[in-house]
């Protein structure tokens, strides 16, 4: 992994983004001198721990779109393209139902 950051280090460089390549340097650098001890936190983790990790990655995964669709809705709504269409209040109950749907759905598929 570190030779194929190194490798795209290097093309960054050539192409001009200097700072972007000295910056990500500089953060392998950093991720590679701590690696004894990277090594040792990872040993002492559980599996469970790393199962509700894992789940805590996915849920996020999943909600983060859903509060951009959230806040586009918003934007639209406060400006009338959504509304001359379908109303507020349907545009707000389409958005609560669909966020129920994919929040069930998740959860059901995590947990059962």
């Amino acid at each position: 992994m570190a030779a194929f950051v190194t490798f795209a280090v290097g093309i960054a460089m050539v192409r001009g983004y200097i700072v972007l390549s000295v910056s990500v340097t500089i953060v392998m650098i950093l991720i590679l001198s701590t690696k004894p001890k990277l090594h040792d936190c990872v040993k002492t983790i559980e599996p469970s721990e790393l199962y509700y990790g894992i789940i805590f990655l996915i849920i996020s995964a999943v909600m983060l779109p859903c509060y951009l669709i959230v806040v586009m809705t918003n934007a639209l709504v406060k400006e009338g393209i959504f509304t001359f269409f379908i109303g507020t209040r349907k545009a707000w109950n389409l958005l609560t139902m669909c966020g129920i749907i994919v929040a069930g759905g998740v959860l059901g598929i995590l947990f059962f």
